[in-house]
């Protein structure tokens, strides 16, 4: 399994340094996050798209169930597996409560150190069963945008090549079985539009896109398109092949975005538009 990001929710200071001992001794290679407080663990889930939340269920200010509810509503987080912990909710009654709520797991205190670590390694990959899921349909649906665009821009160079034919002959017959060729190169191209492409990705990514308008009205449509590109990790060269654009002029889109946006130098558009 490969390195993954833990992030660990407690208000006690002894159970973070417990827990952090206990994942740090089977998961050595991982990266423990940890904190005190809910509220600031939702910013980390949002920023830094940890693979794993093990967060304590009763704290002040806000509850683990409460983390959970907010984790769930947000885009960028809503798939990430919770495990919540408690040493005082511990009936069937709050497991189910648990469980409806969003968590995936549930872990009684005291912590049972080989139980802690089977649950966390369970829910580790289960996370990277989704991600692989979801590297899966965006590298189809990058495909598909690059075939969409290349099979449109092949067909309007064939109907141009026709149509030079067509001025040159008289020929009744022929014209006839050109204009049929017209016909049926024109309802190809129209099948390959790229409302199908959008359509599939709308399908797929509509939370994230619902969220970008909303955070963002004043983005066109030619920016969202390049928005979407981007959000499916493609490099400048394949954006610029799949627009039929120059690498150039891609760069200065996302130059213009990245301004419209207001984002700071430092900050990855892509990662962002997943934070999203």
């Amino acid at each position: 399994m490969e390195n993954k990001r833990i992030l660990v929710v407690d208000d006690l200071e002894e159970n973070l340094f417990l827990i952090n001992q206990i994942l740090k001794s089977f998961f050595p290679d991982n990266e423990i996050i940890t904190t005190d407080n809910a509220k600031e663990a939702f910013q980390l889930c949002v920023e830094k798209l940890p693979h794993l939340v093990i967060t304590d269920w009763d704290m002040p200010k806000m509850s683990g169930i409460e983390l959970i509810k907010h984790l769930k509503n947000h885009h960028a987080t809503q798939n990430i597996p919770i495990i919540i912990a408690t040493g005082i909710m511990t009936d069937s009654e709050h497991l189910k409560e648990a469980l409806e709520k969003g968590a995936i797991d549930y872990i009684r205190k005291p912590f049972d150190e080989v139980e802690l670590f089977a649950r966390s390694r369970a829910a580790l990959e289960l996370t990277n069963y989704y991600h692989k899921s979801i590297e899966n349909k965006n590298y189809e649906l990058a495909l598909r945008a690059t075939n969409t665009v290349q099979n449109r821009n092949f067909i309007l160079k064939m109907m141009k090549k026709i149509e030079v034919v067509k001025n040159q002959t008289d020929n009744e017959n022929i014209l006839n079985l050109i204009n049929d060729l017209m016909e049926d190169l024109k309802q190809q191209k129209h099948a390959n539009s790229w409302k199908d492409f959008d359509k599939s990705f709308r399908t797929t990514h509509n939370d994230y896109l619902k969220q970008l308008i909303q955070k963002h009205p004043t983005i066109s449509n030619s920016e969202l398109k390049l928005c979407n590109l981007i959000y499916l990790g493609m490099s400048c060269k394949k954006i610029a092949l799949t627009l039929n654009q120059t690498e150039q002029s891609v760069r200065v889109s996302r130059s213009r975005i990245r301004k419209k946006f207001d984002l700071p130098a430092e900050q990855s558009l892509e990662l962002y538009l997943k934070q999203i």
